[in-house]
């Protein structure tokens, strides 16, 4: 049987028509043919007159597959005739509220909504209506199936998991339609890019401050930086996009110290540097090749690392990680914020199956909180006129 939205595709466009030819027509001239009368016809398909009338007039409510069978074997046409022949028979509004349905169907087959609705992106999750004008205004769509075909490029630095769900897709679009609003006048310099990206180190120093001054001259490069909020099952650090020809790099608050910022811009910006005709001609998968991703995220994780503090540097100061002091001394030696020694510790302490100094160090307040970098250039709401707000901001930030 064809699919039902081929034939509803094929109703909608008929409509208005005139020439088609109805379910009552190819009866009436079939009972003609056969001289059969109304009766000896009602008497054939086990259906009474009035509720013949109603499926021919399209009025009635609901009209079983067994019906359209019967009237199939009386016609001699295949059933999918039969059925779209039916339908042609529809009233407007019983293929409005058949459109209705269509819709509702896509958005629970797209959306998260309970994990919508968890993240404050939705309030009510069963006025459908509703849901589809909130997702249509803020991703600027005619109508909700355009969401399918948004753009979706993205080589994500992520959390080990293969699988993609619509939450995810959702905040993928979500951060490609900010960039398309935040649209950045400056052509990418990636020459530019070349000659800053081992002078960024030190800005990690400045806390906020020198995190500002990167995002501006990276911005300046025409490389957009953001940050978006995580959603729930979103396990994304943060991801590179290439937008109007633009690479665009999102940060994430999945891993929420200050040290970790800076090591997931450099990854992100290995990205940009190495990546950028993949992510500008290929839609990237992540369950289309895992071991190339795998590979690409090895390479651009011990680029961050070298860029920041090499594993020799972190190797010289690991017997004395607990003397902050002398960790302080060497950071300053080494022009590196101390919270990034602190957290490379963690991780390949983690790598060793010790998870334990993440929560040491954040109890040392030894590993300060991403937040106040984040918030100066954070985009976190799915509220069209709040996010207006939060871009106008953000625009200052850059210039």
């Amino acid at each position: 049987m064809e699919s039902e939205d081929k034939i509803l595709n094929e109703v909608y466009s008929i409509l208005g028509k005139d020439g088609v030819t109805t379910l009552s027509e190819l009866v009436n001239s079939k009972c003609e043919e056969l001289q059969l009368s109304q009766r000896q016809f009602s008497a054939i398909v086990g259906i009474e007159r009035k509720s013949l009338n109603r499926i021919f007039e399209g009025e009635a409510q609901k009209v079983d597959i067994v019906t359209l069978l019967k009237l199939s074997h009386f016609l001699k046409k295949p059933i999918d005739d039969v059925i779209r022949i039916y339908i042609y028979s529809l009233t407007p509004e019983t293929l409005s509220d058949v459109e209705r349905t269509k819709r509702a169907s896509f958005i629970v087959e797209n959306f998260d909504l309970t994990g919508m609705k968890k993240a404050g992106v939705l309030d009510d999750i069963s006025d459908f209506e509703l849901i589809e004008k909130r997702i249509n205004t803020f991703f600027g769509l005619e109508t909700i199936f355009e969401y399918k075909d948004r753009l979706d490029y993205a080589l994500f630095s992520r959390t080990r998991k293969s699988t993609r769900d619509t939450m995810r897709d959702f905040w993928v679009k979500s951060a490609y339609t900010h960039f398309e609003k935040l649209d950045n006048p400056n052509p990418y310099d990636r020459k530019g890019l070349v000659s800053i990206i081992s002078k960024i180190k030190p800005y990690s120093e400045l806390d906020t401050k020198g995190f500002i001054t990167v995002v501006k001259a990276l911005y300046n490069l025409g490389i957009t930086v953001i940050a978006q909020a995580n959603l729930p099952n979103v396990q994304v650090r943060g991801a590179t996009f290439v937008v109007k020809g633009k690479p665009c790099i999102v940060l994430t608050d999945l891993i929420k110290n200050y040290g970790t910022i800076w090591f997931c811009l450099l990854h992100e910006l290995y990205h940009v540097l190495y990546d950028l005709d993949k992510l500008t001609d290929t839609c990237f998968h992540l369950s289309e090749d895992q071991l190339d991703l795998q590979l690409t995220e090895e390479k651009a994780n011990s680029f961050a690392r070298e860029m920041l503090f090499g594993k020799d540097q972190l190797e010289y100061i690991r017997p004395f990680i607990s003397n902050h002091s002398l960790v302080s001394r060497y950071a300053k030696q080494n022009a590196v914020h101390p919270s990034i020694i602190y957290s490379f510790y963690a991780w390949d302490k983690l790598l060793e199956g010790d998870s334990s100094f993440f929560m040491k160090f954040n109890k040392s307040n030894l590993l300060p909180p991403a937040d106040p970098c984040l918030n100066q250039v954070k985009l976190s709401t799915w509220n069209v006129e709040e996010l207006e707000a939060q871009l106008k901001n953000v625009r200052s930030v850059f210039v």
